[in-house]
């Protein structure tokens, strides 16, 4: 009963795997994100910077906060 219920309830575009394998929160894009913002932070410039695929996401400007204020 527990486990139909949960299936039943979850939205059809959520996978049932950890944050990290969906290629949008890519551990690697997160890691440029944030170092682009550290940088940026200091009136500073990377020159070749990356690309991030899919953009800054909602969950980067997050974590960028809570290791900011760390």
């Amino acid at each position: 009963m527990g486990t139909e219920l949960i299936a039943a309830q979850s939205a059809p575009d959520v996978l049932d795997a950890p944050d990290f394998e969906d290629p949008r929160l890519d551990v690697e894009g997160f890691v440029v994100d944030y170092i682009a913002w550290r940088i940026k932070q200091g009136m500073q410039e990377w020159h070749e910077q990356p690309a991030l695929p899919f953009g800054t996401q909602p969950e980067h400007e997050m974590m960028r906060l809570k290791f900011f204020l760390s």
